[in-house]
């Protein structure tokens, strides 16, 4: 069976590394122009939040305006002056490279972690472990995965810094930690529960650590656009870019927008949801805190020796937990959705009888455009782009209630 799975993590490698580098798609890269012309204005000495320069740079070099302003955060600014001192098309196949080997990086790392806390009940060596390669090939053909691959979004690299950060702050390695928080703090929605959580359970080192390098990246935008103006034009192109876009209209995301908008044709306000994501994140850092301390694994006790082992698991699910809450609450769309890798990988070593619920939704949040098709159950009234936005939403409300159940029975706590 090992060998089953390596040969299909080999054809499927196959197949993605030719649709990403030997026939690309024609959009390749067209969010990507985003970071690269920043990188062009911030090279240059102005600044990207300034909307007529940038505006007139991005029409420089591509004939046309882009629809939205530039809204992501300051301290992004290191990367896009480094991708930016190359030709947009070699820099564009730089960043493809980059989100090939990340994505690799995130399903191993994931592995480590599900190692680290004594999931894995039989030490054998990784590569016969076909929960990896398990991992690993649905990793390469999530939907999502390509979505980010062909318009150069940034979600891979903060996936990567989140698995980072969890693994940096699950064995208190400061480095590896604080590269990985200043990574994932490139992309706010996806940061903001894992933070929280995280200062709840008590990784004060680590999480200041990696604000004080997002602070230290962030000072090449302050040098070229000044303090303040800076930040003012961060808030305020992030509200336009999520206000008069079509493309972040609330038919267009995932999530509890999605929902309200496809049931109740209603809308909430992103303050409300940033709300409710600093409380999810607390009780999720309130549960890792109570599992993290109960647990003698983090002694480094043998799981086989061990009998309270039910706390690694309860640990476990709620970093599950965690992210889902992250996908269920904040504003994302579909590309977004490769932040369900690592937790997929996750779930892949929890009991047999809590797994089993959580099937349906991986393989349907895996493919959700194409079942969206077969189905029909897409929000055809305000959904252009992203029409497996509604039936991953549906989803994902599934596996929270799951992994709320698991936590709950302690059967599905202990080792299979």
């Amino acid at each position: 069976m090992v060998y089953v799975t390596i040969m299909v993590f080999g054809v499927t490698l196959a197949y993605v590394t030719h649709k990403l580098f030997i026939s690309p798609e024609v959009s390749q890269g067209l969010d990507f122009r985003y970071l690269w012309v920043a990188g062009k204005v911030w090279s240059s000495g102005n600044s990207p939040y300034n909307l007529s320069i940038y505006l007139t740079e991005y029409e420089k070099y591509f004939g046309f305006q882009p629809d939205g302003a530039w809204f992501y955060p300051p301290a992004i600014a290191p990367i896009c002056m480094l991708l930016s001192i190359i030709p947009f098309q070699l820099s564009e196949f730089c960043w493809r490279l980059f989100n090939y080997f990340s994505l690799i990086g995130i399903v191993f790392i994931g592995w480590l972690y599900i190692k680290d806390c004594q999931l894995k009940p039989h030490q054998r060596p990784y590569w016969q472990d076909i929960r990896l390669w398990i991992g690993a090939s649905y990793a390469l053909l999530m939907q999502s995965t390509l979505v980010v691959f062909s318009l150069g979004q940034t979600s891979i690299m903060a996936t990567l810094g989140l698995v980072l950060l969890l693994y940096g702050c699950l064995k208190n390695y400061l480095i590896l930690g604080v590269i990985g928080g200043y990574i994932v703090s490139l992309k706010p929605t996806i940061a903001i529960i894992p933070i929280v959580a995280l200062l709840v359970s008590k990784k004060y080192r680590i999480i200041f650590a990696g604000f004080g390098l997002t602070n230290v990246a962030s000072c090449l935008a302050f040098l070229y656009g000044g303090f303040w103006e800076t930040i003012q034009g961060f808030l305020t192109n992030t509200f336009l870019m999520h206000s008069d876009i079509k493309v972040n209209e609330p038919g267009e995301l995932t999530g509890i927008v999605q929902l309200l908008n496809y049931f109740f044709d209603g809308e909430v306000s992103s303050k409300l949801l940033i709300v409710l994501g600093i409380l999810w994140g607390i009780g999720c850092g309130v549960m890792m805190r109570y599992y993290s301390d109960q647990s003698i694994t983090a002694l480094g006790v043998d799981l086989e020796t061990n009998p309270v082992v039910f706390n690694a698991y309860g640990f476990v699910q709620s970093v599950i937990l965690m992210n889902l809450g992250t996908i269920l609450i904040m504003p994302m769309h579909i590309y977004d959705f490769v932040l369900f890798i690592p937790l997929m990988i996750y779930s892949l070593y929890l009991r047999v009888r809590h797994l089993i619920w959580l099937i349906p939704g991986w393989l349907v949040i895996w493919r959700s455009a194409n079942l969206a098709q077969l189905t029909g159950i897409y929000n055809s009234e305000a959904t252009t782009y992203f029409i497996g936005s509604l039936i991953a939403s549906i989803f994902t409300v599934f596996l929270v209630a799951a992994s709320i159940w698991g936590l709950l029975d302690k059967r599905a706590k202990s080792p299979r």
